[in-house]
């Protein structure tokens, strides 16, 4: 059973490609590969096909993922079908990159495609046709490897559906989410703007349900409107999603949807006006309303320093913690963990294999836990690894800035002979 979302890239085109290209993230970029352009130099690629045909401006391109149920497949199974989706949808015209990300629970696939096409210069148009007809290629190739593929919901159609009545509502209620989730920052801060659009919600078992006053009735959403509006899911989507923010989410809730020649307009709620208007402006340039806690803002130099900061204190941790006092020693241990990560990824191999040969539900999840286990193993090793190479640099960048140091010594302590002579 795979998954499928599609959404626009607005800014920081490569931002996305160096997410989804991370070594750590996809077996040491193992599972990376380039459509029409070379994966290692995509954003050049792309950027070059913009400007030869003279659109750089508006969507960049789009970031669409392919994710699969616990370990139904292995790594390499899911290259092969993420490579044989991105061929059939946009192969013929427009440049992807198709990466395996293998550092979480579930296997799945990224797409990066540029907005213009190589071809002809035009534009990809995300619509609802053409998720659909992603949706079907992906259940298609799906069946080819005999896995399973999700089913068509029946909350709108079945009459015996408390809700099928009110499809308007749970239409506006998709809306409402999709909204707080391109606003948001976090979590918390979705579930803030939700309540401040007038829902209630509820928590139990990790799952959401929400509820719009006159509606008596709470709404289960990952139920309802499929997994990708689980927690998870969200979560993903909020972290991976760039659009425009604004300062009062729940002013600009959409309330209704109206139809004219053939294009779907959004009314919006009223803004402030007047004195309210200055006061709630004001409120916001001097941080007093809303009452949220907003991550400090740092300039791209003092981002490089604290990420070094961040590096240095994981790196005394780390040669605390297994008691390492000189490079020789680093240099042992990160040929001993890269040994141990091939070790690992051969067992995890061997249990994908293993895993495709089961007859029960038990054995199924004894090995899924396991293949979990030796995954989160070699995350581990492979940020110790990294740490390993960042010591090793630091160590060579130190010992230069000594030697330039000593040479700049003894030329003022000959300079200084040369006044008293």
């Amino acid at each position: 059973m795979a998954t499928t979302k599609i959404w626009k890239i607005k800014s920081r085109f490569d931002n996305v490609i160096d997410y989804i290209t991370n070594k750590d993230k996809t077996d040491n970029k193992k599972y990376v590969t380039g459509i029409n352009c070379m994966a290692d130099i995509a954003f050049k690629e792309m950027s070059i096909t913009k400007q030869q045909f003279n659109k750089t401006g508006g969507i960049l391109g789009f970031h669409a993922y392919q994710s699969f149920k616990g370990c139904e497949v292995t790594a390499d199974e899911a290259h092969e079908i993420g490579i044989r989706l991105a061929e059939e949808l946009w192969g013929d015209r427009f440049q992807v990159v198709v990466t395996t990300h293998t550092n979480t629970k579930n296997v799945h696939n990224h797409f990066v495609i540029n907005s213009v096409s190589f071809i002809d210069g035009k534009k990809y148009y995300d619509n609802k046709t053409n998720y659909a007809i992603m949706r079907k290629v992906s259940d298609n190739i799906c069946k080819e490897y005999e896995l399973q593929t999700l089913e068509e919901k029946s909350y709108y159609k079945n009459s015996s559906n408390k809700y099928a009545r009110s499809s308007k509502y749970l239409d506006s209620v998709r809306t409402d989410i999709d909204y707080a989730i391109s606003q948001a920052s976090n979590y918390n801060d979705f579930t803030k703007i939700l309540t401040k659009m007038g829902y209630e919600l509820e928590h139990s078992s990790n799952k959401m349900s929400i509820r719009k006053p006159p509606y008596k009735r709470y709404v289960r959403v990952e139920r309802t409107f499929g997994e990708e509006y689980s927690k998870e899911s969200i979560l993903f989507r909020i972290k991976h999603t760039v659009s425009f923010k604004v300062p009062f989410p729940e002013v600009h809730t959409i309330i209704g949807r109206y139809k004219r020649k053939n294009k779907t307009a959004i009314k919006y709620k009223q803004k402030a006006k007047g004195l309210r208007a200055l006061y709630l402006y004001c409120c916001y340039l001097l941080k007093i309303f809303p009452k949220q806690d907003y991550p400090p803002k740092y300039s791209k130099v003092m981002k490089e320093e604290i990420k070094k900061m961040d590096e240095f204190s994981k790196s005394a941790r780390f040669l605390s913690k297994y008691k390492i006092t000189t490079l020789p020693e680093v240099r042992e241990y990160r040929t001993n963990a890269t040994t141990e990560i091939n070790e690992l990824r051969s067992k995890r191999e061997n249990l994908w294999k293993k895993h495709k040969r089961i007859k029960t539900d038990e054995e199924g999840q004894l090995i899924c836990s396991e293949i979990q286990k030796l995954a989160i193993k070699i995350d581990d090793l492979n940020a110790n690894i990294k740490l390993c190479n960042f010591i090793e640099n630091r160590n060579t960048e130190i010992r230069g800035n000594i030697k330039d140091i000593s040479q700049e010594i003894k030329k003022k302590q000959k300079n200084r002979d040369r006044n008293f002579k």
